[in-house]
């Protein structure tokens, strides 16, 4: 069987980092042409039509407004050309909607459900990196998650060993504590909590405090899967300030906006160190 990397236009990157690993694939780009109202249209490589082949497709969905259809129906075109048989590997760097895993109102959706049922027929695996809902996994036939914990922890080591001493770990939620659980343990270090609750129908977010006591002058490492206003994080590291912590060193795997780093964590720009995969 044929392989193929396939990438959508914001997959270029790491279907290149790909195929130095596997110079036997050829990496080819799927050519989305958009017209002047708006609509797109993306087009597989001939490579593919008619034959039985085994495709990795790299496309992230961020922002979702401009990459999420083309996702769909590059999909929906693979589906149509391929041979029967062949097989599906999609690998979106960020994925949307995967914080919207539940139906948290009445009369919501449940969009992530919606989004996995339209695609289960034709992928055959999906691979997350820090999926928000490890849960939500479970939403789709055969899914992976993949966690960028020993890419910080050798960054970390490497770059950051002068703060590591005397080091607590906080996990921004009650959420993400399994994974900030996997950085204490790596960093024999304590593990606290803060305790953060949103309101559904207004969506404002509540501290309620720190599962763990914070002590005067500890180093502080936290990671949280998205940063996209900041705001949350923003009230987060203020308590963590007032509770006595020295340095802060926040790991995000997914940042949404380029602006947040500038504006938002600049209030506090001295005590933060951001350490960012994309």
């Amino acid at each position: 069987m044929k392989k193929i990397i396939l990438y959508g236009k914001t997959g270029k990157q790491i279907a290149m980092e790909l195929q130095k690993i596997f110079p036997e694939i050829p990496a080819i780009p799927v050519n989305c042409k958009i017209f002047p109202d708006g609509e797109i249209k993306p087009v597989v490589p001939k490579e593919v039509i008619g034959r039985k082949t085994k495709i990795i497709y790299i496309q992230s969905t961020y922002p979702p407004s401009e990459n999420l259809l083309e996702f769909f129906l590059t999909l929906n075109t693979l589906e149509n050309s391929l041979k029967r048989d062949s097989e599906i590997i999609v690998f979106p760097p960020y994925f949307a909607y995967a914080r919207q895993d539940r139906v948290d109102v009445e009369g919501a959706p449940f969009s992530l459900k919606w989004i996995a049922d339209s695609i289960s027929r034709t992928v055959k695996l999906i691979i997350f990196i820090d999926i928000h809902n490890p849960k939500a996994l479970n939403l789709f036939p055969s899914a992976e998650n993949i966690l960028p914990t020993n890419l910080f922890y050798q960054y970390l080591k490497e770059n950051f060993s002068h703060l590591l001493k005397n080091l607590r770990v906080v996990s921004p939620d009650k959420g993400a504590k399994r994974k900030n659980k996997i950085l204490a343990s790596l960093f024999t270090s304590p593990l606290s909590i803060l305790d953060k609750r949103r309101d559904y129908f207004s969506g404002k977010i509540n501290f309620y405090g720190i599962k763990g006591k914070i002590k005067k002058g500890e180093n502080i490492l936290m990671w949280d899967d998205i940063l996209a206003s900041g705001k949350t994080l923003l009230q987060g590291l203020k308590i963590l300030k007032k509770k006595g912590a020295n340095k802060i060193i926040l790991l995000v795997t997914h940042m949404v906006s380029f602006l947040i780093k500038k504006n938002a964590l600049s209030q506090i720009v001295d005590e933060v160190e951001a350490i960012i995969t994309n």
